[in-house]
């Protein structure tokens, strides 16, 4: 598609267009998930490939955090720039205010009635009693804006205000804040579509699909860490968008990503919640069998050939 620029009278190609010829993100990371999942069946042998990506996890990320310490000036440039080259500047901010909303309502709206409509209708409890007993955790998650950091906090508020079994809490709670990122799967698409208004381009079906299959994966894969929306890019990568825009998304992602953390943090303890009411029967049975050991009676049992085996069998009382 080309259009002819009314100004200068030459012929231009839309910004979009020509980016489809990009490195295929998409393929490259179901590549990286198929192959993990081989790495893992390996056992033994797999151990030192296992070794070196995670030596190679560590230190990527001890260069993000080098990089996230001057960022600050690379996103006051980028910011600069992009106003520099808007048109309608007040307009731009217009709708980088409605992007703002546009994530905090979602967030809201995610916390207040989606997680406590799964958790009323799994467990019949108040969930917004269950929210209360939460309330230090979200404090601190809204203050550093880190899953990670909350988790000593959560865990206790989970433990001591909400009742639920250590023995659950203390596993899925750590893996929640791994791989359960409710509010980054929902910001970043949401992202992606501003980036697109932004820059006048039309998003086909398939590329909101793409985006919003790529937002679940990236928010899975990402780290429980203030300013990973760095991982944004891979995601604008994949369906083709421009980058000129993230400094604008970082400028306001402080405030964003506190919000963010917290519903992080609930969608985690609510579904830790949800586990453990799932888990009670076994949960019981469990706590029975160790506070009543079985005995050991010893039975003799004889087989058609008249051979005499004994056999162990352990009975609980």
């Amino acid at each position: 598609m080309v259009t002819k620029d009314i100004y200068s009278g030459s012929n231009t190609i839309p910004a979009g267009v020509k980016s489809d010829e990009g490195v295929n993100l998409v393929g490259l990371t179901v590549f990286a998930i198929v192959f993990g999942v081989v790495v893992g069946k390996l056992g033994e042998k797999g151990k030192p490939l296992v070794a070196f990506f995670s030596a190679l996890n560590d230190a990527v990320m001890m260069l993000v955090t080098l990089i996230m310490w001057y960022s600050p000036i690379g996103v006051c440039s980028m910011i600069a720039a992009r106003v520099a080259e808007m048109e309608d500047v007040w307009l731009s901010m217009q709708k980088l205010g409605m992007f703002i909303a546009t994530v905090s309502i979602g967030l809201i709206i995610h916390t207040l009635v989606v997680l406590p409509i799964i958790y009323f209708t799994v467990t019949r409890k108040n969930p917004y009693a269950f929210i209360k007993g939460l309330r230090d955790a979200m404090m601190i998650a809204f203050g550093i804006a880190s899953s990670a950091a909350t988790l000593p906090t959560t865990i206790r508020c989970v433990e001591e205000n909400n009742g639920v079994d250590p023995r659950i809490s203390r596993f899925m709670l750590p893996l929640g804040a791994t791989v359960n990122m409710d509010g980054s799967a929902l910001n970043r698409p949401v992202v992606i579509i501003f980036v697109a208004q932004l820059n006048d381009i039309d998003l086909s079906p398939g590329k909101i699909v793409t985006i919003c299959v790529m937002s679940v994966l990236i928010a899975v894969g990402a780290s429980a860490i203030p300013g990973s929306a760095m991982t944004t890019t891979i995601v604008l990568q994949s369906v083709s968008l421009p980058l000129h825009d993230l400094g604008l998304i970082l400028a306001v992602d402080w405030l964003l990503d506190r919000f963010i953390t917290v519903t992080n943090i609930l969608g985690d303890a609510m579904g830790t919640g949800i586990v453990e009411h799932l888990s009670r029967d076994e949960l019981k049975t469990e706590q029975e069998a160790n506070n009543n050991p079985g005995n050991i009676h010893i039975t003799e049992k004889f087989l058609e050939h008249d051979e005499p085996r004994a056999h162990l069998m352990i009975t609980g009382v």
